[in-house]
């Protein structure tokens, strides 16, 4: 609280708003305010310090369950629903009338200016201010760059602004392990007539600038004399469609995080203890010649596979003769795209419900794969019904069915979720990754990244099995025990 009281003071603000993403990729940061203030460090979601000392977190369903958990004592843990936004419930626990400090480094321009709609006191402030520095562009790869001018060419700009750390290192051809779960570089670039620069923090910025809003913090966009603003981001929509080399890297990556996945399996025995186990996966990892992990690797046993993000690895939370394991794992290897999977394991006897609600997930996979849908809202809309119709109770479905992958982890386009209206293109890679969940009970998730070929066709990069004695055959279709057979023989 002493750290912030001279922001209290200085802007005469009621509150700061919290948030722990940062400003090249909108994504968590271990080492955010946030998540030190609160204790929360899962990858999505906002806090509220009010001048009183009061601290609220705001989480969506993904998070649940480890915002309980390891919210610090006095932080009220405020649950939204699937679809509710921050923006929408906030006057529910601050009034509007209030003056609301925001971090300008954090925070999406629009997203900004939708907050200020509804507190019509809010300001904003440079928290920690840092001056640029010029980064060397000798490794830059031009093609890219000079394919996006071309698409550009109907504006009238002198620059090019790019804010995004993975639409900067694609566009340039540039990639470093140095980040955590990254294969990106820390960068911002501005592209001109005839010069390139690349930078670590943004200076000033003249000329009729074009920048694609949906990155743009809004410390960026105050750095920028005379910004055009697009909607459409057309970096996001070219690298959203991978090469046939781009393609192929991938196949080969997922082949040796496959490996990695069946040394694990064999590995699996009773008595280790979640964190043991991320050991072993992460030394197989490696073994296998990953560079770095492409996310933190979420590993749980029984009661906490139903929390969705959960990385605790409990030092005392061991396997029993019936336990259930989830991973959700990934890495990078020679490609410079990430890599996507999730599996559970059953170790031991299984119950009937573990199988039912497995198999049902499996058979949202499986429908999913299979379908010619060509939409994201589509494939999501597919899953949910599948759940509906099997009248599933207790068990929730709360994350969409799936994202893009490239750079990082969480690429878009595409969006595989209720909101996901554009087409699915040839060359998208991305995640399907059904799942279902009930609190003190346990959690399925099975995940598979696929890219959509020149035949129109789904495929997955993946050809690791599904776990056999968690599968209840009489639930499936003759079609779904088909699709099942292939998949199970790498067909």
């Amino acid at each position: 609280m002493k750290d912030f009281s001279k922001y209290f003071d200085k802007y005469n603000a009621d509150a700061i708003l919290l948030q722990s993403s940062d400003d090249f990729t909108f994504e968590h940061r271990s080492d955010s305010v946030m998540s030190y203030l609160t204790g929360f460090s899962g990858t999505a979601g906002e806090a509220i310090l009010t001048k009183n000392g009061k601290i609220f977190l705001f989480v969506d369903p993904r998070y649940h369950i480890q915002a309980s958990n390891s919210a610090k004592e006095g932080v009220q843990v405020v649950k939204m629903q699937l679809g509710e936004t921050f923006i929408k419930i906030l006057p529910q626990y601050l009034d509007i009338n209030s003056k609301l400090l925001i971090d300008e480094k954090f925070i999406k321009f629009d997203v900004y200016e939708n907050i200020k709609k509804v507190f019509k006191n809010t300001t904003s402030a440079d928290f920690v201010n840092r001056y640029p520095k010029i980064l060397s562009n000798e490794k830059i790869d031009n093609s890219r760059i000079e394919k996006l001018k071309t698409k550009l060419k109907k504006y009238n700009f002198d620059n090019i602004f790019i804010t995004n750390n993975e639409h900067v290192s694609y566009l340039t051809n540039i990639n470093s392990f140095d980040l955590p779960y990254s294969s990106t570089i820390r960068a911002k670039l501005l592209i001109g007539d005839k010069n390139i620069l690349i930078f670590d923090e943004t200076p000033e910025i003249f000329g009729k600038t074009l920048i694609f809003k949906d990155n743009l913090s809004l410390h960026d966009c105050k750095k920028v004399k005379e910004p055009i603003l697009i909607k459409k981001n057309y970096v996001a929509e070219m690298m959203s469609v991978k090469s046939k080399k781009e393609i192929e890297g991938l196949k080969l990556s997922f082949q040796k995080l496959d490996c990695a996945l069946h040394s694990f399996k064999k590995k699996i025995k009773v008595g280790l203890s979640e964190y043991e186990l991320n050991k072993i996966f992460e030394e197989e990892l490696f073994k296998a010649g990953a560079k770095a992990l492409s996310f933190k690797t979420i590993l749980s046993v029984d009661e906490n596979t139903a929390s969705i993000h959960y990385s605790s690895y409990d030092k005392n939370k061991f396997v029993k003769p019936n336990s259930l394991i989830l991973l959700d794992c990934g890495g990078f290897w020679e490609s410079p795209y990430a890599t996507d999977i999730t599996r559970v394991f059953a170790v031991g006897d299984v119950t009937d419900e573990q199988k039912r609600i497995y198999t049902y997930v499996l058979k949202a996979f499986l429908n999913c794969y299979h379908s010619d849908f060509s939409k994201g809202f589509e494939l999501d809309g597919l899953a949910r019904s599948i759940f509906k119709k099997a009248k599933i109770k207790d068990f929730i479905f709360p994350h969409a069915l799936g994202h893009g992958l490239g750079l990082n982890v969480h690429s878009f386009p595409p969006s595989i979720s209720p909101s996901g209206k554009s087409k699915l293109k040839k060359g998208m890679t991305f995640t399907i990754e059904p799942g279902l969940y009930l609190e003190n009970k346990f959690g399925i998730r099975l995940e598979n990244s696929v890219y959509i070929g020149d035949d129109g066709i789904k495929h997955s990069f993946s050809k690791f099995p599904f776990e056999e004695k968690l599968i209840d055959k009489t639930l499936l279709t003759k079609k779904e025990i088909k699709y099942l057979e292939d998949w199970q023989n790498g067909r």
